[in-house]
C-alpha cells in the first residue's frame, strides 16, 4: 500500500509538471498574440481581431492549469525575511499553517463554483468577452480549482505527512 501511494504520488508530480509546462505556454501564447497585435499596429495601422479575448483566454487558462502545479510544490509566497528568522519548529508550523490555508482557500473556490456550475446547468448565457458558455466555463474553472486543492492536499502529504 506504501508504495501504491508512492506510486500515485509520483504520477501528480509528473502530472501537475506537465500542466506548469502547458501553462508556461499559454502565458507564451498571450505574450505573443499581444505582441503581434502591437507590431501590426506600429507596422500597418491594422489590429489582430479578437486580440483581448485570445490573450484573456490564454493567460485564464495558464492561471488554472498553473495553481495545481504551484500547489504541489508548495510555490505559494512566503516571507523570506520572516521564515529566515524563526528556528525550525516555527518554520514548520507556518508552512504548515500556510498549505493548509491555501488547501481551505481552494476548497472554498471549488465550492463557490460548484454552486455556479448548478445554477447555469442549462443556460444559454455566454461570457462577453470569449463566447465561451456559462456552464462550461465555470465547470473548466471548478475543475482547475480541483485540480488545485488535489496539488494543495498533495503538498500538505508530502510535506507534513510522513514527518507525523
Amino acid at each position: 500500500m506504501h508504495s501504491q501511494g508512492k506510486s500515485v504520488c509520483r504520477g501528480w508530480n509528473r502530472f501537475s509538471r506537465i500542466l506548469l509546462y502547458v501553462a508556461g505556454a499559454s502565458f507564451w501564447v498571450a505574450t505573443a498574440v499581444t505582441v503581434g497585435d502591437v507590431v501590426m499596429r506600429f507596422l500597418f495601422s491594422v489590429t489582430l481581431p479578437a486580440t483581448m479575448e485570445i490573450s484573456t483566454l490564454f493567460v485564464a487558462a495558464g492561471v488554472l492549469l498553473g495553481l495545481p502545479g504551484c500547489f504541489s510544490m508548495s510555490g505559494h509566497i512566503e516571507v523570506t525575511l520572516l521564515t529566515d528568522l524563526v528556528g525550525a519548529r516555527l518554520r514548520r508550523l507556518l508552512g504548515l499553517f500556510g498549505a493548509v490555508m491555501a488547501l481551505a482557500f481552494m476548497g472554498l473556490l471549488v465550492a463557490i463554483f460548484a454552486i455556479h456550475a448548478v445554477e447555469y446547468a442549462g443556460s444559454i448565457r455566454r461570457l462577453p468577452d470569449t463566447g465561451l458558455n456559462y456552464f462550461a466555463a465555470i465547470v473548466c474553472v471548478a475543475s482547475g480549482f480541483g485540480l488545485s486543492v488535489i496539488g494543495a492536499a498533495s503538498a500538505l502529504r508530502s510535506k507534513f505527512g510522513e514527518q507525523a
